[in-house]
Protein backbone atom coordinates (compact mmCIF):
# COMPACT_ATOMS: atom_id res chain seq x y z
CA UNK A 1 0.00 0.00 0.00
CA UNK A 2 2.62 2.06 0.99
CA UNK A 3 4.40 1.63 -2.42
CA UNK A 4 1.34 2.65 -4.00
CA UNK A 5 0.69 5.82 -2.22
CA UNK A 6 4.14 6.70 -3.18
CA UNK A 7 3.63 6.04 -6.71
CA UNK A 8 0.70 7.88 -6.43
CA UNK A 9 2.31 11.37 -5.03
CA UNK A 10 4.70 11.41 -7.75
CA UNK A 11 2.63 11.86 -10.35
CA UNK A 12 1.55 15.44 -10.01
CA UNK A 13 5.18 15.91 -10.63
CA UNK A 14 5.20 13.49 -13.71
CA UNK A 15 2.63 15.34 -15.39
CA UNK A 16 3.48 19.12 -13.41
CA UNK A 17 4.58 19.98 -17.52
CA UNK A 18 2.84 22.63 -19.21
CA UNK A 19 1.28 23.85 -22.23
CA UNK A 20 -0.58 27.28 -23.33
CA UNK A 21 -4.09 26.06 -23.54
CA UNK A 22 -6.27 29.28 -23.02
CA UNK A 23 -5.84 32.32 -24.90
CA UNK A 24 -7.78 35.94 -24.41
CA UNK A 25 -6.93 38.37 -27.13
CA UNK A 26 -7.10 41.08 -25.96
CA UNK A 27 -8.22 40.10 -22.87
CA UNK A 28 -11.16 39.79 -21.61
CA UNK A 29 -13.14 39.80 -24.86
CA UNK A 30 -11.81 37.27 -27.10
CA UNK A 31 -11.08 33.86 -25.98
CA UNK A 32 -9.46 31.07 -28.06
CA UNK A 33 -8.54 27.46 -26.85
CA UNK A 34 -5.02 26.66 -27.25
CA UNK A 35 -3.32 23.61 -28.91
CA UNK A 36 -2.96 20.69 -26.69
CA UNK A 37 -0.12 18.63 -28.05
CA UNK A 38 -0.97 15.71 -25.79
CA UNK A 39 -2.69 14.18 -28.62
CA UNK A 40 -0.91 15.47 -31.31
CA UNK A 41 -0.91 11.86 -32.67
CA UNK A 42 -4.95 11.29 -32.10
CA UNK A 43 -6.55 14.40 -33.19
CA UNK A 44 -6.86 16.69 -35.66
CA UNK A 45 -5.09 20.23 -35.56
CA UNK A 46 -8.24 22.45 -35.10
CA UNK A 47 -8.17 25.85 -37.59
CA UNK A 48 -9.81 28.10 -34.85
CA UNK A 49 -6.80 28.62 -32.79
CA UNK A 50 -3.61 31.27 -32.84
CA UNK A 51 -1.50 28.55 -31.23
CA UNK A 52 0.82 26.82 -32.81
CA UNK A 53 1.35 23.24 -33.44
CA UNK A 54 4.12 21.28 -31.37
CA UNK A 55 4.88 17.58 -30.60
CA UNK A 56 5.53 18.48 -27.12
CA UNK A 57 3.51 15.94 -25.77
CA UNK A 58 3.17 16.40 -21.91
CA UNK A 59 4.17 20.14 -22.15
CA UNK A 60 7.42 18.65 -22.30
CA UNK A 61 10.87 20.60 -21.92
CA UNK A 62 13.60 21.59 -23.88
CA UNK A 63 17.26 22.11 -21.93
CA UNK A 64 20.38 23.98 -22.78
CA UNK A 65 21.20 21.26 -25.60
CA UNK A 66 18.18 22.28 -27.39
CA UNK A 67 18.80 26.14 -27.46
CA UNK A 68 20.24 26.03 -30.78
CA UNK A 69 18.21 23.59 -32.30
CA UNK A 70 15.09 24.10 -33.87
CA UNK A 71 13.27 23.46 -31.39
CA UNK A 72 13.92 26.22 -29.01
CA UNK A 73 12.06 28.12 -31.59
CA UNK A 74 8.29 27.40 -31.03
CA UNK A 75 9.03 23.87 -29.30
CA UNK A 76 9.13 20.83 -30.82
CA UNK A 77 7.97 19.92 -34.56
CA UNK A 78 6.36 23.15 -34.63
CA UNK A 79 4.32 24.73 -37.21
CA UNK A 80 2.64 28.23 -37.15
CA UNK A 81 -0.97 28.58 -36.94
CA UNK A 82 -3.62 29.25 -39.49
CA UNK A 83 -5.70 31.66 -37.89
CA UNK A 84 -3.46 35.29 -36.41
CA UNK A 85 -5.72 36.63 -33.04
CA UNK A 86 -6.68 40.52 -33.89
CA UNK A 87 -4.88 42.80 -31.20
CA UNK A 88 -4.56 46.66 -30.80
CA UNK A 89 -0.82 47.71 -30.11
CA UNK A 90 -0.89 48.45 -26.75
CA UNK A 91 -3.50 46.26 -25.48
CA UNK A 92 -3.35 42.94 -23.34
CA UNK A 93 -3.06 39.39 -24.11
CA UNK A 94 -3.39 36.40 -21.61
CA UNK A 95 -2.69 32.85 -21.80
CA UNK A 96 -2.86 30.07 -19.46
CA UNK A 97 -0.28 27.65 -18.58
CA UNK A 98 -2.08 24.32 -18.00
CA UNK A 99 -1.32 20.61 -18.29
CA UNK A 100 -4.05 19.28 -16.59
CA UNK A 101 -3.81 21.41 -14.00
CA UNK A 102 -1.98 25.00 -13.16
CA UNK A 103 2.15 25.50 -13.48
CA UNK A 104 3.82 23.53 -10.94
CA UNK A 105 4.64 25.37 -7.80
CA UNK A 106 8.46 23.97 -7.50
CA UNK A 107 8.80 24.95 -10.90
CA UNK A 108 10.49 28.43 -10.02
CA UNK A 109 11.83 30.71 -12.34
CA UNK A 110 11.22 33.35 -14.90
CA UNK A 111 8.74 34.11 -17.92
CA UNK A 112 10.48 35.68 -21.03
CA UNK A 113 8.28 37.30 -24.07
CA UNK A 114 9.29 38.35 -27.11
CA UNK A 115 7.71 39.27 -30.70
CA UNK A 116 8.84 38.77 -34.29
CA UNK A 117 7.05 40.17 -37.85
CA UNK A 118 5.98 37.80 -40.25
CA UNK A 119 6.33 40.49 -43.00
CA UNK A 120 3.16 39.04 -44.35
CA UNK A 121 0.69 36.04 -43.41
CA UNK A 122 2.13 34.35 -40.00
CA UNK A 123 0.42 31.07 -41.53
CA UNK A 124 2.51 30.87 -43.95
CA UNK A 125 5.73 32.14 -42.34
CA UNK A 126 9.25 30.33 -42.23
CA UNK A 127 9.95 29.80 -38.56
CA UNK A 128 13.77 29.93 -39.50
CA UNK A 129 12.97 33.29 -40.64
CA UNK A 130 11.94 34.79 -37.29
CA UNK A 131 13.64 37.56 -35.75
CA UNK A 132 12.87 38.09 -32.40
CA UNK A 133 12.70 40.94 -30.11
CA UNK A 134 12.52 40.85 -26.34
CA UNK A 135 9.11 42.59 -24.87
CA UNK A 136 8.92 41.89 -21.53
CA UNK A 137 11.09 39.88 -18.58
CA UNK A 138 10.42 38.93 -15.15
CA UNK A 139 12.25 37.00 -12.98
CA UNK A 140 12.74 37.27 -9.16
CA UNK A 141 10.04 39.33 -7.49
CA UNK A 142 11.34 39.12 -3.64
CA UNK A 143 12.09 36.73 -0.47
CA UNK A 144 8.63 36.27 0.62
CA UNK A 145 8.52 32.52 0.21
CA UNK A 146 10.85 29.91 0.38
CA UNK A 147 13.17 30.34 -2.52
CA UNK A 148 11.82 33.26 -3.29
CA UNK A 149 8.62 34.72 -4.93
CA UNK A 150 9.59 34.58 -8.97
CA UNK A 151 7.50 34.86 -11.73
CA UNK A 152 6.34 31.61 -12.35
CA UNK A 153 4.65 32.21 -8.73
CA UNK A 154 2.97 35.29 -9.58
CA UNK A 155 1.79 33.48 -12.82
CA UNK A 156 0.36 30.72 -10.35
CA UNK A 157 -1.27 33.19 -7.94
CA UNK A 158 -2.92 35.33 -11.21
CA UNK A 159 -4.69 31.53 -11.99
CA UNK A 160 -1.81 30.12 -13.91
CA UNK A 161 -2.24 32.81 -16.01
CA UNK A 162 0.49 35.72 -17.49
CA UNK A 163 -0.39 39.05 -19.04
CA UNK A 164 1.72 40.56 -21.90
CA UNK A 165 0.75 43.75 -22.94
CA UNK A 166 1.59 44.32 -26.98
CA UNK A 167 4.61 46.97 -27.45
CA UNK A 168 2.48 50.20 -27.80
CA UNK A 169 2.68 52.30 -31.58
CA UNK A 170 3.58 48.70 -33.05
CA UNK A 171 2.97 48.91 -36.76
CA UNK A 172 0.03 47.09 -37.84
CA UNK A 173 0.74 43.71 -39.39
CA UNK A 174 1.35 40.25 -38.42
CA UNK A 175 3.88 39.49 -35.83
CA UNK A 176 4.35 35.78 -33.79
CA UNK A 177 4.49 36.13 -29.91
CA UNK A 178 7.21 33.88 -28.29
CA UNK A 179 6.26 33.32 -24.35
CA UNK A 180 8.39 31.64 -22.45
CA UNK A 181 8.99 30.27 -19.05
CA UNK A 182 12.13 28.82 -17.70
CA UNK A 183 11.90 26.32 -14.81
CA UNK A 184 15.35 26.49 -12.02
CA UNK A 185 14.40 24.19 -10.14
CA UNK A 186 16.81 21.51 -11.25
CA UNK A 187 18.97 24.12 -13.23
CA UNK A 188 22.45 23.44 -10.89
CA UNK A 189 22.80 20.51 -12.45
CA UNK A 190 23.89 22.24 -15.64
CA UNK A 191 27.17 24.13 -13.61
CA UNK A 192 30.23 22.22 -14.99
CA UNK A 193 28.72 20.38 -18.16
CA UNK A 194 30.02 23.77 -20.19
CA UNK A 195 27.92 24.94 -22.88
CA UNK A 196 24.94 22.96 -24.17
CA UNK A 197 24.44 20.70 -21.06
CA UNK A 198 21.88 17.83 -21.48
CA UNK A 199 20.23 18.40 -17.71
CA UNK A 200 19.55 21.86 -16.12
CA UNK A 201 17.21 24.25 -16.86
CA UNK A 202 13.70 23.79 -18.49
CA UNK A 203 12.68 25.97 -20.82
CA UNK A 204 8.91 25.62 -22.52
CA UNK A 205 8.92 28.10 -25.46
CA UNK A 206 5.04 28.81 -26.27
CA UNK A 207 4.24 30.72 -29.97
CA UNK A 208 0.59 32.54 -30.87
CA UNK A 209 -0.14 34.40 -34.10
CA UNK A 210 -0.60 37.85 -33.62
CA UNK A 211 -2.56 40.52 -36.31
CA UNK A 212 -1.81 43.94 -34.65
CA UNK A 213 -4.27 46.37 -35.62
CA UNK A 214 -4.01 50.36 -35.08
CA UNK A 215 -2.01 53.25 -36.46
CA UNK A 216 1.65 52.81 -34.81
CA UNK A 217 4.60 53.22 -36.73
CA UNK A 218 7.26 51.29 -34.29
CA UNK A 219 8.57 48.67 -36.55
CA UNK A 220 10.71 45.53 -34.86
CA UNK A 221 14.15 45.94 -35.54
CA UNK A 222 17.64 44.46 -34.39
CA UNK A 223 15.41 40.96 -33.98
CA UNK A 224 17.47 37.84 -34.18
CA UNK A 225 16.52 33.71 -34.65
CA UNK A 226 15.73 32.05 -31.82
CA UNK A 227 18.22 29.34 -32.44
CA UNK A 228 20.17 32.08 -30.92
CA UNK A 229 18.43 33.66 -28.06
CA UNK A 230 20.74 31.87 -26.31
CA UNK A 231 24.48 30.34 -26.38
CA UNK A 232 22.92 27.43 -23.73
CA UNK A 233 26.21 28.66 -21.38
CA UNK A 234 24.33 31.76 -19.44
CA UNK A 235 24.34 31.89 -16.00
CA UNK A 236 20.56 32.03 -16.09
CA UNK A 237 20.29 28.54 -17.20
CA UNK A 238 22.84 27.21 -15.13
CA UNK A 239 21.46 28.90 -11.96
CA UNK A 240 23.53 27.13 -9.10
CA UNK A 241 21.83 29.09 -6.13
CA UNK A 242 18.04 28.81 -6.25
CA UNK A 243 18.02 26.06 -3.76
CA UNK A 244 21.00 27.41 -1.12
CA UNK A 245 20.71 31.31 -0.87
CA UNK A 246 18.12 34.42 -1.00
CA UNK A 247 20.54 36.31 -3.22
CA UNK A 248 18.03 36.07 -5.98
CA UNK A 249 17.49 39.57 -6.77
CA UNK A 250 20.14 39.78 -9.77
CA UNK A 251 19.56 37.03 -11.79
CA UNK A 252 19.96 37.32 -15.36
CA UNK A 253 19.87 35.35 -17.73
CA UNK A 254 22.27 37.17 -20.21
CA UNK A 255 25.12 39.12 -19.75
CA UNK A 256 25.05 41.74 -16.55
CA UNK A 257 24.78 45.31 -17.35
CA UNK A 258 24.72 47.32 -14.24
CA UNK A 259 27.16 47.10 -11.50
CA UNK A 260 25.23 45.22 -9.43
CA UNK A 261 24.42 42.68 -11.69
CA UNK A 262 28.61 42.87 -12.07
CA UNK A 263 29.05 42.17 -8.86
CA UNK A 264 26.89 39.11 -8.58
CA UNK A 265 28.36 37.69 -11.53
CA UNK A 266 31.72 37.85 -10.46
CA UNK A 267 30.90 37.07 -6.91
CA UNK A 268 29.37 33.82 -7.71
CA UNK A 269 30.55 32.49 -11.07
CA UNK A 270 33.56 34.10 -11.59
CA UNK A 271 35.28 33.34 -8.59
CA UNK A 272 36.63 30.82 -6.23
CA UNK A 273 35.34 30.54 -2.91
CA UNK A 274 38.47 29.07 -1.34
CA UNK A 275 41.74 30.07 -2.17
CA UNK A 276 43.37 28.00 -4.69
CA UNK A 277 46.46 25.94 -2.63
CA UNK A 278 49.43 24.35 -4.01
CA UNK A 279 51.72 27.66 -5.61
CA UNK A 280 53.93 24.66 -8.08
CA UNK A 281 51.24 24.30 -10.09
CA UNK A 282 51.55 26.44 -12.94
CA UNK A 283 48.63 26.41 -13.67
CA UNK A 284 47.13 26.53 -10.39
CA UNK A 285 49.18 29.35 -9.85
CA UNK A 286 47.92 31.05 -13.21
CA UNK A 287 44.19 30.79 -11.90
CA UNK A 288 45.05 32.40 -8.70
CA UNK A 289 46.71 35.05 -10.27
CA UNK A 290 43.78 35.95 -12.51
CA UNK A 291 41.72 35.43 -9.28
CA UNK A 292 43.60 38.67 -7.89
CA UNK A 293 42.47 40.40 -11.14
CA UNK A 294 38.86 39.65 -10.26
CA UNK A 295 39.26 40.61 -7.41
CA UNK A 296 40.63 44.11 -8.03
CA UNK A 297 37.54 44.50 -10.22
CA UNK A 298 34.84 43.66 -7.30
CA UNK A 299 36.73 46.38 -5.30
CA UNK A 300 36.59 48.93 -8.20
CA UNK A 301 32.94 48.32 -8.32
CA UNK A 302 31.93 48.43 -5.23
CA UNK A 303 34.02 51.67 -4.43
CA UNK A 304 32.34 53.02 -7.69
CA UNK A 305 35.60 53.48 -9.09
CA UNK A 306 35.09 55.50 -12.42
CA UNK A 307 37.91 53.43 -14.09
CA UNK A 308 36.32 50.55 -13.91
CA UNK A 309 32.37 50.96 -14.01
CA UNK A 310 33.86 52.41 -17.68
CA UNK A 311 34.59 48.51 -18.16
CA UNK A 312 31.14 48.01 -17.73
CA UNK A 313 30.03 50.55 -19.95
CA UNK A 314 32.07 50.07 -22.73
CA UNK A 315 31.54 45.92 -22.63
CA UNK A 316 35.07 45.09 -21.54
CA UNK A 317 33.85 43.16 -18.67
CA UNK A 318 31.72 41.14 -20.84
CA UNK A 319 34.72 40.20 -23.16
CA UNK A 320 37.08 39.29 -20.54
CA UNK A 321 34.96 36.86 -18.68
CA UNK A 322 31.47 36.28 -20.79
CA UNK A 323 32.62 32.69 -22.21
CA UNK A 324 35.13 31.77 -19.88
CA UNK A 325 34.62 27.88 -18.90
CA UNK A 326 33.23 26.85 -15.48
CA UNK A 327 35.12 28.41 -12.08
CA UNK A 328 35.50 25.05 -10.93
CA UNK A 329 39.64 23.98 -9.94
CA UNK A 330 39.52 20.74 -12.24
CA UNK A 331 37.81 21.94 -15.22
CA UNK A 332 39.52 25.40 -15.58
CA UNK A 333 43.30 24.15 -15.08
CA UNK A 334 42.66 21.62 -18.00
CA UNK A 335 41.26 24.56 -19.80
CA UNK A 336 44.25 26.88 -18.99
CA UNK A 337 46.75 24.17 -19.14
CA UNK A 338 45.77 23.57 -22.85
CA UNK A 339 46.15 27.25 -23.24
CA UNK A 340 49.50 27.55 -21.55
CA UNK A 341 51.03 24.56 -23.50
CA UNK A 342 49.35 25.70 -27.18
CA UNK A 343 51.32 27.52 -29.77
CA UNK A 344 50.04 30.81 -29.50
CA UNK A 345 48.77 30.81 -32.46
CA UNK A 346 46.65 28.15 -32.14
CA UNK A 347 44.88 29.35 -28.49
CA UNK A 348 41.28 30.50 -28.60
CA UNK A 349 40.66 34.22 -28.24
CA UNK A 350 39.30 33.66 -24.79
CA UNK A 351 42.42 31.83 -23.79
CA UNK A 352 44.60 34.46 -24.59
CA UNK A 353 42.63 37.22 -23.36
CA UNK A 354 43.06 34.91 -20.15
CA UNK A 355 46.78 34.73 -20.31
CA UNK A 356 47.77 38.14 -21.13
CA UNK A 357 46.12 39.74 -18.30
CA UNK A 358 47.50 36.91 -16.01
CA UNK A 359 51.13 38.12 -17.38
CA UNK A 360 49.64 42.24 -16.89
CA UNK A 361 49.01 40.64 -13.03
CA UNK A 362 51.17 42.72 -10.21
CA UNK A 363 53.40 44.28 -13.05
CA UNK A 364 54.57 48.02 -12.41
CA UNK A 365 53.70 49.32 -15.62
CA UNK A 366 49.80 48.10 -14.69
CA UNK A 367 48.61 49.66 -11.63
CA UNK A 368 45.44 49.10 -12.00
CA UNK A 369 43.12 46.47 -12.94
CA UNK A 370 41.49 49.12 -15.39
CA UNK A 371 44.89 49.29 -16.84
CA UNK A 372 45.57 45.66 -17.52
CA UNK A 373 41.83 45.54 -19.25
CA UNK A 374 42.69 48.25 -22.06
CA UNK A 375 46.19 47.01 -22.53
CA UNK A 376 45.03 43.44 -22.46
CA UNK A 377 42.60 44.38 -25.04
CA UNK A 378 44.77 46.37 -27.43
CA UNK A 379 47.57 43.09 -27.66
CA UNK A 380 44.08 41.03 -27.72
CA UNK A 381 43.65 43.12 -31.21
CA UNK A 382 47.06 42.43 -32.17
CA UNK A 383 47.16 38.59 -31.39
CA UNK A 384 43.80 38.38 -33.88
CA UNK A 385 45.77 40.30 -36.32
CA UNK A 386 48.13 37.74 -36.43
CA UNK A 387 46.23 34.91 -35.96
CA UNK A 388 43.83 35.46 -38.66
CA UNK A 389 46.42 36.26 -41.58
CA UNK A 390 45.71 34.05 -44.19
CA UNK A 391 49.78 33.33 -44.26
CA UNK A 392 49.14 32.11 -40.29
CA UNK A 393 46.21 30.40 -41.18
CA UNK A 394 47.57 28.01 -43.56
CA UNK A 395 50.22 26.81 -40.99
CA UNK A 396 49.67 24.66 -38.31
CA UNK A 397 51.80 25.93 -35.53
CA UNK A 398 54.37 23.75 -34.00
CA UNK A 399 52.48 21.48 -31.35
CA UNK A 400 55.65 21.42 -29.06
CA UNK A 401 55.84 25.27 -28.80
CA UNK A 402 55.47 25.72 -25.44
CA UNK A 403 58.06 22.49 -24.24
CA UNK A 404 60.59 23.86 -27.47
CA UNK A 405 60.50 27.49 -25.83
CA UNK A 406 60.16 27.29 -22.35
CA UNK A 407 62.14 23.83 -21.78
CA UNK A 408 64.96 23.70 -24.17
CA UNK A 409 63.91 20.40 -25.45
CA UNK A 410 66.85 18.45 -27.41
CA UNK A 411 66.70 15.44 -29.89
CA UNK A 412 67.53 12.36 -27.86
CA UNK A 413 68.47 9.17 -29.52
CA UNK A 414 65.35 6.77 -28.96
CA UNK A 415 67.89 3.64 -28.40
CA UNK A 416 69.57 5.35 -25.08
CA UNK A 417 65.95 6.03 -23.37
CA UNK A 418 66.29 5.61 -19.59
CA UNK A 419 62.86 3.55 -18.92
CA UNK A 420 62.77 4.59 -15.22
CA UNK A 421 62.66 8.02 -15.72
CA UNK A 422 59.35 10.19 -14.08
CA UNK A 423 56.58 9.39 -16.47
CA UNK A 424 54.33 12.15 -14.91
CA UNK A 425 54.84 15.84 -14.12
CA UNK A 426 52.82 19.28 -14.15
CA UNK A 427 54.14 20.45 -17.76
CA UNK A 428 53.81 16.68 -20.13
CA UNK A 429 52.58 13.60 -19.96
CA UNK A 430 53.16 11.97 -23.59
CA UNK A 431 54.39 8.95 -25.93
CA UNK A 432 55.49 8.71 -29.29
CA UNK A 433 55.58 7.00 -32.50
CA UNK A 434 59.44 5.97 -33.28
CA UNK A 435 58.68 5.20 -36.64
CA UNK A 436 57.20 9.26 -37.42
CA UNK A 437 58.85 11.49 -35.42
CA UNK A 438 62.43 13.25 -34.05
CA UNK A 439 61.95 11.87 -29.90
CA UNK A 440 62.53 14.69 -27.95
CA UNK A 441 63.06 15.08 -24.22
CA UNK A 442 62.08 17.60 -21.85
CA UNK A 443 64.09 18.62 -18.91
CA UNK A 444 61.60 16.82 -16.63
CA UNK A 445 62.54 13.93 -18.40
CA UNK A 446 59.69 13.29 -20.00
CA UNK A 447 60.21 12.00 -24.11
CA UNK A 448 57.69 14.47 -25.85
CA UNK A 449 56.70 14.23 -29.69
CA UNK A 450 55.06 16.25 -32.63
CA UNK A 451 51.27 15.25 -33.90
CA UNK A 452 51.93 11.88 -35.99
CA UNK A 453 53.66 13.95 -38.46
CA UNK A 454 53.04 17.51 -39.53
CA UNK A 455 49.74 17.82 -40.46
CA UNK A 456 48.17 18.10 -44.40
CA UNK A 457 47.69 21.59 -44.98
CA UNK A 458 44.35 22.33 -44.58
CA UNK A 459 44.13 24.30 -47.90
CA UNK A 460 45.27 21.10 -49.78
CA UNK A 461 41.81 19.56 -48.45
CA UNK A 462 39.80 22.11 -49.22
CA UNK A 463 41.61 22.66 -52.96
CA UNK A 464 39.83 18.83 -52.94
CA UNK A 465 36.28 19.68 -50.75
CA UNK A 466 35.77 23.37 -52.14
CA UNK A 467 37.69 23.28 -55.67
CA UNK A 468 35.30 26.45 -57.21
CA UNK A 469 36.77 28.38 -54.56
CA UNK A 470 40.13 26.61 -54.84
CA UNK A 471 41.66 30.70 -56.10
CA UNK A 472 39.70 32.81 -53.61
CA UNK A 473 41.29 33.57 -50.26
CA UNK A 474 40.74 31.19 -47.63
CA UNK A 475 38.98 29.13 -50.22
CA UNK A 476 36.27 31.84 -49.25
CA UNK A 477 35.60 31.06 -45.21
CA UNK A 478 35.72 33.68 -43.15
CA UNK A 479 38.85 33.80 -40.96
CA UNK A 480 37.27 32.66 -37.43
CA UNK A 481 35.83 29.48 -39.26
CA UNK A 482 39.19 28.74 -41.05
CA UNK A 483 40.78 28.96 -37.99
CA UNK A 484 38.50 26.42 -36.24
CA UNK A 485 38.44 24.34 -38.88
CA UNK A 486 42.06 23.85 -38.99
CA UNK A 487 42.40 22.90 -35.35
CA UNK A 488 39.31 20.99 -35.20
CA UNK A 489 40.45 18.80 -38.61
CA UNK A 490 43.86 18.63 -37.19
CA UNK A 491 44.57 15.37 -36.17
CA UNK A 492 42.54 13.91 -38.91
CA UNK A 493 44.99 15.83 -41.46
CA UNK A 494 47.81 14.66 -39.18
CA UNK A 495 46.97 11.35 -39.80
CA UNK A 496 46.74 11.58 -43.36
CA UNK A 497 50.03 12.76 -43.46
CA UNK A 498 51.59 9.96 -41.73
CA UNK A 499 49.83 7.48 -43.77
CA UNK A 500 50.81 9.04 -46.86
CA UNK A 501 54.68 9.13 -45.37
CA UNK A 502 54.47 5.44 -44.32
CA UNK A 503 52.74 4.34 -47.90
CA UNK A 504 56.05 6.82 -49.22
CA UNK A 505 58.57 4.89 -47.96
CA UNK A 506 57.25 1.48 -47.53
CA UNK A 507 57.56 -1.69 -50.60
CA UNK A 508 54.23 -1.68 -50.31
CA UNK A 509 52.02 -1.66 -54.00
CA UNK A 510 48.54 -1.51 -55.08
CA UNK A 511 46.44 -4.32 -54.30
CA UNK A 512 48.27 -5.80 -51.36
CA UNK A 513 46.05 -5.75 -48.03
CA UNK A 514 48.02 -3.33 -45.36
CA UNK A 515 48.13 -0.88 -48.79
CA UNK A 516 44.68 -1.23 -49.13
CA UNK A 517 43.74 -0.67 -45.37
CA UNK A 518 45.85 2.41 -45.41
CA UNK A 519 44.25 3.77 -48.60
CA UNK A 520 40.62 3.06 -47.27
CA UNK A 521 41.48 4.86 -44.14
CA UNK A 522 42.92 7.65 -45.89
CA UNK A 523 39.74 7.89 -47.47
CA UNK A 524 37.45 7.89 -44.67
CA UNK A 525 39.21 10.79 -43.19
CA UNK A 526 39.00 12.58 -46.16
CA UNK A 527 35.57 12.55 -46.15
CA UNK A 528 35.47 12.72 -42.24
CA UNK A 529 37.50 15.88 -42.98
CA UNK A 530 34.75 16.63 -45.70
CA UNK A 531 31.85 16.45 -43.66
CA UNK A 532 33.45 19.13 -41.20
CA UNK A 533 33.83 21.56 -44.10
CA UNK A 534 30.40 21.13 -45.72
CA UNK A 535 28.96 21.30 -42.23
CA UNK A 536 31.06 24.54 -41.14
CA UNK A 537 29.87 26.03 -44.62
CA UNK A 538 26.03 25.33 -44.32
CA UNK A 539 26.13 27.17 -40.62
CA UNK A 540 28.33 30.10 -42.13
Amino acid sequence: MRSYLLIASLIPSILAHSHVDEIWAPNPSVHYKGWNPNYFDTAPYPNDTPAWYTTARGGNPLYPIHTSTYSIICNNNSSPANLSAPIAAGETLRVRWWNPGPWPMNHKGPVIDYIAPCNGSCSAVDPTRLKFVKISELGWIDNSIEEGYWASDKLLDDGSSWNIVVPRGLRAGEYVLRTEIIALHQAHLAVGNGTYSPIGAELYPSCINLAVTGNGTKEVVGGVDARRLYTGAEPGLAYRTLHSTTEHALWQMSTPTTPEGWLFELKHYKSFINPISDPSDPYLKAISTFQLFTNAIIRGITRKDPSILNLIDDSSLTAIYIGLPWFTPEFLKLWVKDAMLKHPLRRTAKQHHFLVIMRMQGRSEFPSAGDISVAAAVELDDWKTRVYDPENLDKDPDALYFLRNKNGIKNIDPSQENADHPRECLICDNSFDEDAHVTQRAPCGHVVHQDQAPPQRLSKILDLVLPNKMYEVLHGIKPERYWALREITRQDRATLAWIDERLRVSDLGPGEPIWLRYTQDALDILMRVAGVVDQAMVEA
